[in-house]
């Protein structure tokens, strides 16, 4: 009697060890998406929501262009394709990573669970798409299909996204607002610090003698406001949170 006595109470030691154990809290790495409450999320999850965006972006001849994304979410298994056909462009493994960093960061933002698939198709007038500069945008536009929002249609952003929500530094801001004004969009969202630039510019100086004035040229690097440069408003932005809410009607 006294040996089942023991045994049971060895065992019942075990199993509270065990216990205390395995209830121990994690520490969780912090993240600054700020995760928005998603009271539609069951009930979107039968609907498809296709959301387009415009992409600024630089050719090969170094001048300014627009590109575009198209995000569509709909009831799935958590699977992602990116479209590929004549008309779409190949995508390097950098931007293909790009998507795949946005759309963690997308889920994150929403809440989405496993209930969704994913669908890319990225449109321009060139034969390969590299880099990772349209990160930020295809974070918003993912969140906006699961979310079922529109997004202003006078504004666009530009900007690397993290995998905990910071928008990264992209450059040639100015090249892209150009591509802004030409097309009649009114505000471009970039990363923290990116709304000067230096460019390459002719500086003339005049210098007067006794019988004439003399001007001299040369090419020097100037920083310029893009913002005053272009007409086009600049927003700096740190992070999705902040993009999100300057982004959606």
């Amino acid at each position: 009697m006294k040996l089942v006595q023991l045994g049971i109470g060895l065992i019942l030691g075990l199993l509270i060890a065990f216990t205390l154990f395995n209830t121990q809290p994690q520490k969780q790495e912090p993240i600054i998406i700020q995760p928005t409450i998603q009271t539609t999320i069951q009930a979107t999850l039968q609907e498809s929501n296709p959301v387009s965006l415009k992409l600024p972006a630089v050719n090969k001849n170094n001048e300014g262009t627009l590109a575009e994304v198209s995000v569509e979410a709909s009831p799935g298994s958590n699977k992602v394709f990116i479209g590929f056909s004549e008309t779409n462009p190949l995508l390097n493994t950098d931007t293909q990573d790009s998507i795949l960093t946005a759309l963690e960061v997308a889920k994150k933002y929403t809440g989405a669970g496993s209930n969704y698939n994913y669908y890319f198709t990225i449109s321009t007038d060139s034969q390969t798409v590299g880099g990772r500069s349209a990160g930020a945008a295809f974070a918003v536009a993912a969140i906006a299909s699961i979310q079922g929002k529109t997004i202003k249609p006078n504004t666009l952003i530009t900007g690397t996204i993290e995998k905990d929500g910071r928008i990264g530094s992209v450059g040639r801001i100015f090249e892209k607002a150009t591509a802004l004004k030409k097309t009649g969009f009114k505000t471009l969202l970039v990363p923290r610090g990116e709304s000067k630039q230096d460019l390459l510019r002719q500086v003339c100086t005049q210098k007067q003698d006794n019988t004439a004035t003399i001007t001299e040229c040369a090419m020097q690097t100037v920083t310029v406001d893009v913002e005053k440069e272009t007409s086009i408003q600049i927003i700096e932005v740190d992070n999705i949170s902040q993009a999100v809410k300057l982004m959606f009607e």
